[in-house]
C-alpha cells in the first residue's frame, strides 16, 4: 500500500543519521567500556562512558546534531512543493505522511541507541556480574540519549517544516538549538 510505501521510504531517508548515532555510541560507550573493562578492571566498578566531562559534552552536542540531521533529512521533502503534491495526490493525508516519518526515524535512532548500550551492558556484565545500579545505569543511558536525540530531532522537523529552503531551515535549527543556551547565559551575565 502507499502507507507502507511512504513508511519504507521515511525509514531509508533516515538512515545515514542513525548509522551515525550507532557508530559513535559504539565508540563512545562499546569501546571504552571494553578497553576499560580489560585494561583497568580493579580501577572500576562499571564502565558504561569514560570518566572524562569534555567527551560526554562533545557526545551530547554531537546526539543533538544527529537529531537535527534527521529531522532535516526525513522532512526535506516538506520544502519542495512538488514532492509534497504528488505524495498527496496517491491519498496520503498530511497526518500519516508526518506519522510515518516520525515513527520510522525515531525508532531507527532508538535502535541506535539501544544497541550499543545493550553491549556495553554486556561487556559490564562479563566483567562485574549484575546488579541492580548497573541496570539503572543502562536504563538512564538509553534515556538520556534518546531524549537528547529526540530534542534536536524536534528542532530539525520544526526548523524543516516552516522554513521555506533548506538553509533557512539549517539557520532556524543552529537558532533553535543555541537559543536556550543563549538566553541563560544572558541572564546568569544580568544577575
Amino acid at each position: 500500500s502507499d502507507k507502507t510505501y511512504d513508511f519504507v521510504r521515511s525509514l531509508k531517508s533516515g538512515i545515514i543519521p542513525s548509522f551515525a548515532v550507532l557508530i559513535i555510541l559504539l565508540f563512545s560507550s562499546t569501546f571504552s567500556s571494553l578497553v576499560l573493562t580489560t585494561k583497568y578492571k580493579e580501577h572500576y566498578a562499571l564502565a558504561f562512558l569514560k570518566d572524562d566531562y569534555d567527551a560526554e559534552m562533545i557526545l551530547t552536542v554531537f546526539l543533538i546534531i544527529a537529531g537535527i540531521f534527521s529531522g532535516l533529512f526525513v522532512f526535506r521533502s516538506f520544502g519542495n512543493r512538488q514532492n509534497v503534491n504528488v505524495l498527496l495526490s496517491l491519498g496520503l493525508k498530511r497526518k500519516t505522511l508526518l506519522g510515518n516519518r516520525c515513527l520510522a526515524l525515531l525508532s531507527e535512532m532508538l535502535f541506535a541507541v539501544i544497541a550499543p548500550c545493550t553491549m556495553t551492558l554486556a561487556i559490564n556484565i562479563q566483567a562485574y556480574g549484575v546488579s541492580v545500579y548497573m541496570i539503572e545505569v543502562y536504563i538512564f543511558l538509553i534515556i538520556s540519549s534518546f531524549s537528547i536525540i529526540f530534542v534536536g530531532f524536534s528542532i530539525g522537523t520544526l526548523s524543516a517544516i516552516l522554513a521555506g529552503t533548506k538553509t533557512e531551515a539549517a539557520i532556524t535549527s543552529f537558532a533553535l538549538a543555541v537559543m536556550p543556551h543563549g538566553i541563560i547565559l544572558f541572564v546568569f551575565s544580568c544577575i
